[in-house]
């Protein structure tokens, strides 16, 4: 069984993020896969499905996804470029992004501690109005 290339637009966008980078249709699989080529071995496709496996690597299965699970078919287009630039760059930026995940959990906890604050606040001042009206409305009796 033999597999198919992405069409040339595709490939052509792939190039411009890696240039060891190729995109096929894995018939088994029935899911479009991006590739890199392992170093030792040159861009070639005139071999069999299962040479070309063994001579790259594989950096993406296409598929829709629902909670981390396969549930089917998807189309190469550009949200596929888009999902490969941005774990691209995550890759590429591994400090970057935890610094600028580190900084949003920081905000997250900081208005969650803020929020907690105001309603113990508002709580315990409830709860003295509560109180001290008890004791007003003893002495009216």
């Amino acid at each position: 069984m033999g597999f198919y290339l992405a069409p040339k637009w595709f490939m052509k966008e792939l190039k411009l993020l890696d240039k060891g980078y190729f995109a096929i249709f894995n018939p088994e699989i029935k899911r479009w896969q991006i590739r890199l080529w392992q170093p030792e071995y040159r861009e070639r496709f005139d071999i069999s499905l299962s040479e070309l496996l063994k001579r790259s690597y594989l950096v993406k299965s296409v598929r829709r996804e629902r909670n981390g699970l396969d549930i089917g078919f998807m189309p190469l287009d550009r949200r596929t470029l888009t999902v490969l630039r941005r774990e691209r760059w995550n890759y590429e930026n591994q400090k970057e992004f935890l610094r600028q995940l580190d900084e949003h959990n920081k905000r997250v906890l900081q208005k969650t501690d803020e929020y907690v604050e105001d309603a113990c606040r508002q709580a315990v001042k409830t709860g003295y109005n509560a109180w001290k009206n008890s004791f007003l409305d003893l002495g009216k009796k």
